[in-house]
């Protein structure tokens, strides 16, 4: 692994880039004391990054790393970056029907360093159901999908809809999410949308989303009956 991402222009000039072993992080994956094991772990950096205009580095760029748990309910993470910040998490759709683990914080400061997080605990979870409405009245056709995504890991469920557009998702852990409907023909409201949020601190946040991008929400228990509407794309 690269110790750090690098911008390289093309031409013909010779570029050197080392590699380093990284990091190791491991950990295991438990639920009332009893390992769980054929299950799914993943890393990513925090907070996630990308990439700006021409190219400039925000953040950690770095990928999701996804990997399964042993019999034993072990998990191995090696070449992990350094120095860098990460979120460790059982993937949500791994783990739906058992309940969530939420997110485990860890840093990785030197080559070779073995970062041990112990055991990540899979806990109760929240449930979200709702259904896709489309403001013309017609039934979701075939094949359309809605998917949640978690706004502080990289991690996401998706489930298939049916023509009355209803949808749950299980093993949610508290915290701050997106739902996105992929109906073909639909798009969300060309308007802003906004939505106050409640911060740790006690205060509250309202933030406007652009026309036609989902407006994250928090959910710390079970919810029924939310609603998705669409309207017909001009």
């Amino acid at each position: 692994m690269a110790p750090s991402v690098a911008v390289i222009p093309v031409g013909t000039e010779r570029h050197l880039v080392t590699l380093v072993d990284g990091a190791v992080v491991r950990g295991r994956l438990v639920q009332n004391g009893e390992p769980i094991g054929n299950a799914e772990v993943g890393l990513i950096g925090r907070p996630r990054g990308g990439y700006g205009r021409d190219l400039q580095v925000s953040r950690y760029p770095y990928e999701e790393v996804r990997i399964g748990t042993q019999p034993d309910g072990r998990f191995v993470i090696t070449n992990v970056p350094v120095p860098a910040d990460w979120y460790v998490y059982g993937k949500m759709q791994s783990l739906a029907k058992r309940g969530a683990t939420g997110v485990v914080e860890c840093s990785t400061k030197r080559d070779s360093e073995i970062v041990d997080i112990g055991d990540i605990q899979i806990k109760p979870a929240h449930r979200l159901r709702g259904n896709v409405v489309l403001s013309d009245g017609n039934p979701i056709p075939d094949g359309m999908r809605v998917t949640i995504t978690s706004e502080r890991a990289w991690d996401d469920q998706t489930a298939m809809l049916p023509p009355d557009g209803h949808f749950e998702f299980d093993g949610l852990a508290a915290g701050d999410y997106s739902l996105f409907a992929s109906v073909k023909g639909y798009s969300l409201p060309g308007k802003p949308i906004s939505v106050t949020k409640k911060e740790p601190d006690g205060s509250a946040m309202t933030v406007t989303n652009a026309p036609g991008v989902a407006p994250p929400f928090s959910l710390d228990h079970d919810i029924d009956g939310y609603i998705v509407k669409l309207d017909p794309e001009k």
